[in-house]
């Protein structure tokens, strides 16, 4: 999901300038950019050049412009609502009445969508200009949504692991099994028989990676024993072999805890939840990895719950691309089962 804000300020001779605020744009050019991304700009005449300032007299036309990467081919649901700010945009309020979703196939090599007419002039097009009646400070907030890009799903009913690349096998051991499943026929048990065991299954994703969300269905048949770790899921940059982040219960001092491990400025960071997962228990545990150089962030989700969050990081050293997921167990020695993984480009959620 990626917001942008249209800003216009409605001053007593009705006139207004326009800026472009929210992510950087490449202003003056009508350019494809990454999937999912988007760029805004308005312009007076479809004619002109797109720029980040201009004058026009009110009421006139005022539209924003979506632009989507060439290859980009879906649904894409648009969610638009008027504010107005009269401390000069220090604090915003909901102009009532004024919001409305549009919902678009885009099937172009650009696709596009063009919307917000400050006059109702533009075919299709909500008139908001008769709502901004007062002098104040207006924003059209537009938030786009993207159908999530599902990059991987097993359920391991092929009966064995040829969904995945490979295996990682060491002081352990990870197979297929009828018994217990959460869905289906089949699912995977991994054991590991020394504290820094490895039973894991590898998948290599598709390059281009910057934000991926891994989600599997969880079932310690033990827990970890004190001090000691138990890995489900690791998200890795292949090339570079590094950790991006990985998601573990912990004993510690005897009370299980979930806790996420991630790379932060070169190095790596540990943050604790208030709780963990029960023995026996299907838990549904998810973790979200964005790559960035200063906004980069981790999430954890167990059973629909938000449970830890870190954002503001710097992650781009430990690889260009988030391409490399394992699922199983790390570290023990222990025992789990796994089942209905998938990794896609947005939150999953429990089945």
């Amino acid at each position: 999901m990626m917001v942008a804000t249209i800003s216009l300020t409605l001053a007593e001779n009705a006139t207004f300038p326009w800026k472009v605020t929210g992510r950087e744009v490449a202003v003056g050019q009508q350019l494809p950019v990454s999937q999912g991304e988007i760029t805004y700009s308005q312009i007076n005449d479809e004619a002109a050049a797109w720029s980040s300032t201009l004058s026009v007299p009110f009421p006139s036309e005022w539209y924003c412009r979506l632009t989507t990467q060439e290859t980009y081919a879906g649904d894409v649901t648009v969610d638009w609502t008027l504010e107005t700010s009269t401390d000069q945009g220090w604090t915003w309020s909901y102009v009532p009445g004024a919001s409305t979703t549009t919902y678009v196939n885009l099937t172009g090599v650009v696709g596009q969508i063009v919307y917000a007419s400050a006059d109702g002039k533009i075919a299709g097009n909500y008139n908001w200009g008769q709502r901004c009646t007062a002098k104040a400070l207006y924003r059209v907030r537009a938030v786009v949504n993207l159908p999530p890009v599902s990059l991987f799903t097993s359920g391991y009913e092929t009966g064995d692991l040829s969904e995945w690349n490979g295996k990682q096998v060491w002081s352990g051991s990870i197979s297929v099994v009828t018994s217990p499943i959460h869905h289906g026929t089949y699912s995977c048990r991994s054991e590991t028989t020394g504290r820094w065991g490895r039973a894991m299954a590898f998948k290599r994703l598709l390059t281009g990676q910057q934000l991926v969300y891994v989600r599997v269905y969880v079932r310690f048949e033990t827990l970890p024993a004190l001090n000691t770790n138990m890995y489900p899921i690791y998200i890795y940059n292949l090339e570079n072999y590094k950790q991006f982040v990985g998601v573990f219960a912990r004993n510690m001092t005897g009370k299980i805890i979930w806790i996420i491990n991630y790379g932060n400025g070169g190095g790596w960071s540990y943050k604790n939840a208030a709780k963990g997962p029960s023995q026996g228990v299907w838990h549904c545990v998810e973790v979200m990895c964005k790559r960035g150089l200063g906004d980069g962030e981790v999430r954890l989700f167990v059973d629909g719950e938000e449970v830890l969050t870190v954002t503001g990081l710097d992650n781009t050293m430990f690889g260009p691309e988030i391409n490399y997921v394992l699922i199983g167990l790390g570290e023990g020695p222990g025992a789990v089962i796994v089942d209905c993984v998938e990794v896609s480009s947005a939150y999953i959620g429990p089945e």
